[in-house]
């Protein structure tokens, strides 16, 4: 085999190698990019009304008047 053609057959495998592991890490992203955005939200969680109306009921936590008003809010937006 030529010196010449073993190169070029080398920077072709090469591309080849580098397209296949760029092309598994954009898969890889396009997968697991919605379960880490979720997944962050589910981290960041500031709670519902029925979350602060049961905490207010539970530990006398919060303010009576706010938690009325957005509970009306809520039941209004359903």
């Amino acid at each position: 085999m030529r010196n010449s053609l073993r190169k070029i057959s080398d920077r072709i495998f090469t591309l080849w190698a580098f397209s296949a592991v760029t092309l598994m890490a954009a898969v890889l992203l396009v997968v697991l990019a919605p379960v880490l955005w979720r997944g962050a939200g589910a981290y960041f969680f500031k709670g519902t009304v029925e979350h602060r109306r049961m905490m207010t009921g539970e530990f006398s936590r919060g303010s009576d008047r706010r938690l009325a008003s957005e509970w009306d809010e809520a039941v209004k937006a359903r």
